[in-house]
């Protein structure tokens, strides 16, 4: 049973979680949250008829594994002892890299302007202020099967046991973008657009990348292992949300193509990059150690009557070197991603006469640059269709294929006058199917356009 609860007890953490949205699909489908949309692809922010926008607090959770099943998760999560055969397929499954997150991200506000002469855009400004706490981990496939099945399997292989790597931040993200028309007419249009950011991070922890490996000799004599960890800590003892203990700055851009005749047919392909930078902590930092490299071959006993005389925690502590040292300083990778949109869109006119996109077909892929808090280097597809009734009520649904899975997502959104209220997920099908991933997250976004 114990053996059970340790193996197991990760994939619980993340067992209510999703398995790809980390990127909030929502504002990639929706035309209604421009202003919220500009983190991901800040060209499209001004690409409408309104002057003015103002973000109402908004925010997305999410958080998940990508090796648990739903079935197997609500078998974990009812309690009781957990079977071996379930603790069998869940090992056996585990890829080179398996993950495991979970986070939230909450804008309390932003504000817009698009600056227009005789409604011609020549320049749209926003400015923006996110608070993000988000945790992952990134496990290999060595190390739970040997925890589980044992060494013996494996002698005269010497195994890698990595990668053993995960962060963890709290930040407060303050950013000031740009959108602009490149070039234009009737049937075609290039815009681009940026977004500048400076972060501020209040608490975080960042395993590094681990060396680990183990070799059984085929005799079962001797156990030849390598290790080194190095975790680091900022903020963490004397967690204060209004102290930054690092700093960091940060680019999102993006282009957006748009073209087609004055039939009502138009297709659109977008390009962007995201938290693009660099994030270091000075302040209340403390670097853990651990360290150890041995051919063992076993305990001397003295007294065959008694072995376990004279072993205790001190004994197995001398096979690894720790050190904790505070001060310094240390970099942590930003979470950093492409993004690359293609649609296309049947327009139509409303009763004001705005022309606007009543159906609209997209696909999307995304490629995570680094495995960080929020991003890991698994690619995405994604599929998704869009409804927009009278240019007042959004009603959108995906599809998704990430990392040997398929996720399901959808959203609405209705503006009344100049308000704008929407929700949606990324990837609900954790919730609905027993052999999907382990999923779920959420987000609701509220804002104003004049």
């Amino acid at each position: 049973m114990i053996k059970h609860t340790l193996l197991l007890a990760t994939a619980v953490l993340g067992a209510t979680a999703i398995a790809s949205a980390q990127q909030d699909n929502f504002l990639l489908f929706s035309s209604q949250h421009q202003l919220s949309s500009a983190s991901v692809l800040p060209s499209q922010f001004g690409a409408s008829t309104e002057s003015v926008w103002i973000s109402l607090p908004s925010v997305h959770a999410w958080g998940g594994t990508d090796f648990l099943k739903r079935s197997e998760a609500v078998e974990i999560l009812n309690g009781g002892e957990v079977p071996a055969e379930l603790v069998d397929q869940v090992i056996n499954r585990l890829d080179e890299r398996n993950y495991i997150y979970a986070g939230a991200e909450v804008s309390p506000f932003a504000a817009g302007y698009s600056i227009r002469k005789n409604g011609t855009e020549y320049l749209t400004l926003h400015l923006s202020w996110t608070e993000q706490a988000a945790m992952q981990t990134t496990i290999g496939e060595y190390l739970p099967k040997v925890a589980w099945f044992g060494n013996k399997p494996y002698a005269g292989t010497r195994l890698d046991l990595g990668p053993v790597q995960g962060s963890g931040i709290y930040q407060r993200k303050i950013a000031l973008g740009a959108a602009f028309p490149l070039l234009g007419n009737d049937n075609f249009s290039l815009r681009s657009g940026f977004r500048l950011h400076y972060n501020m991070g209040m608490a975080a922890a960042f395993v590094r990348p681990s060396q680990a490996e183990l070799f059984t000799a085929t005799d079962g004599s001797s156990i030849d292992y390598d290790l080194l960890v190095k975790a680091q800590l900022a903020g963490v003892e004397d967690f204060d949300p209004f102290n930054s203990t690092g700093r960091g700055v940060g680019v999102d851009f993006s282009t957006s193509a748009a073209w087609g005749k004055n039939d009502g047919k138009r297709f659109t392909a977008d390009a962007g990059i995201s938290d693009l930078g660099f994030m270091r902590f000075y302040d209340q930092v403390e670097t853990h150690r651990i360290e150890g490299e041995e051919v063992f071959q076993g305990f001397q006993v003295e007294d065959v009557t008694n072995p376990f005389d004279g072993l205790d925690a001190d004994t197995l502590n001398s096979f690894f070197n720790t050190e904790t040292t505070p001060g310094g300083s240390f970099a942590m990778p930003m979470s950093t991603r492409m993004t690359f949109r293609f649609g296309y869109h049947l327009s139509d006119l409303d009763r004001r006469g705005r022309l606007f996109n009543k159906h609209s077909f997209y696909g999307v892929y995304t490629q995570g640059l680094t495995d960080g808090a929020m991003s890991t280097v698994v690619p995405g597809l994604t599929a998704a269709y869009v409804f927009n009734l009278n240019n007042i009520l959004e009603l959108g649904s995906s599809v998704g294929y990430v990392n040997d899975g398929f996720d399901m997502g959808a959203f609405f959104s209705v503006r009344g006058g100049a308000f704008r209220f929407g929700m949606g997920s990324t990837d609900f099908s954790g919730l609905l199917f027993n052999n999907s991933h382990a999923s779920a997250d959420a987000s609701m976004r509220m804002s104003l356009a004049f």
